[in-house]
């Protein structure tokens, strides 16, 4: 495949259920938006794109977040919401330079306890799920205020002390 120096690729608003495994090649790609397709798991070749920052696949039919995530160590932000998903494999946390995450309107209910360790993290969106805990400490991780997440969580049983 050519395109070796392509940076971004947007395949967005398409009717995409299969990507071509030829995209691994593209090297250089640092921005991969897939949103508004009908994908309903991350392609495996994904995972070997290890110069990717920005993954956006918001608004699919993805099911789950599969421990291999942990090998996008340079992923920055990563757009799941308007998805299916129910479980977040406990790998997320090696993701170190996560800046941003996007995971509202799917079908999660509970956070894993590794998420605490997204020290990088500013922006978490977890609304339209249904929680019924978050894990202790994530009040501490990153730069985020939680106060006004907190205060919008309904149905929580247990909630971090602020």
């Amino acid at each position: 495949m050519q395109l070796r120096n392509l940076e971004v690729l947007n395949l967005g608003f398409n009717l995409i259920s299969e990507l071509p495994q030829e995209i691994k090649q593209l090297s250089s790609l640092k921005t991969l938006r897939l949103h508004i397709n009908r994908l309903v798991k991350i392609p495996d070749f994904v995972f070997q794109i290890s110069s990717l920052k920005i993954l956006g696949l918001g608004n699919n039919l993805i099911s789950e977040i599969p421990e291999e995530i942990a090998k996008l160590s340079n992923l920055e932000e990563l757009f799941l919401h308007a998805n299916n998903i129910s479980k977040i494999s406990h790998e997320i946390g090696k993701l170190s330079f996560m800046k941003k995450l996007s995971l509202s309107s799917n079908k999660i209910t509970e956070i894993p306890k590794e998420i605490v360790q997204l020290s990088n993290l500013e922006e978490i969106c977890l609304h339209g799920n249904q929680l019924n805990k978050i894990p202790e400490g994530i009040t501490q991780i990153g730069h985020i205020n939680f106060r006004d997440y907190l205060r919008a969580m309904k149905k929580l049983d247990s909630v971090p002390k602020l």
